[in-house]
């Protein structure tokens, strides 16, 4: 479903599982979308949950918007989709960039989370963040697109050996990132 946001913006979110269930919402992280939760979605049906999947701004069937973003400004999107849907609180599960926005959300809407469990996601940025981010952010600036840093990306989320077991899934995981707006 797509759900535009007050400033304009489409959020898609996947909501699956039987009404009344008790909801996960599930958030992913910088350069990929729901799709990332595959494995996890029919774990949680069969265990008699509703899975809500968002994808962020840029990613997934979002759209951008121009200019900076703030964790602040990606929690209330998330709280602006959950209130949208009117689930009732939520078990919140969140990586890296979802584990993030996931930390505005329970700070400024903490009546919408039921719980929160927040994957390789820090409170605040590394001191070395610019030295780790301003490589990547220069070729991405520079191609207009995620594409120069995919490979380099998959490569630190995957292991050689589930990517020769895989190799559909490495490739549909591959062009998520590529896809990704810059």
């Amino acid at each position: 479903m797509l759900i535009r946001t007050p400033d304009g913006v489409t959020l898609s979110a996947d909501l699956l599982g039987a009404p009344g269930a008790r909801t996960v919402c599930l958030v992913h992280s910088l350069g990929a979308d729901g799709g990332m939760w595959a494995e996890q979605v029919p774990v949680l049906l069969a265990a008699g949950y509703r899975v809500l999947r968002i994808d962020l701004r840029g990613h997934g069937g979002s759209t951008a918007s121009p200019g900076a973003y703030s964790m602040a400004m990606l929690g209330n999107d998330l709280a602006f989709v959950l209130k949208r849907l009117a689930l009732g609180p939520v078990d919140y599960v969140g990586l890296s960039l979802g584990g993030m926005s996931g930390q505005a959300l329970a700070l400024d809407h903490p009546g919408l989370l039921r719980s929160i469990v927040i994957c390789d996601a820090l409170p605040e940025s590394l001191p070395n963040a610019d030295a780790i981010w301003g490589p990547r952010l220069a070729a991405v600036r520079a191609a207009g697109s995620v594409q120069p840093v995919a490979q380099a990306t998959i490569e630190r989320w995957l292991t050689p050996a589930f990517a020769a077991a895989n190799p559909a899934r490495l490739a549909e995981i591959l062009g998520t990132i590529e896809a990704t707006t810059p």
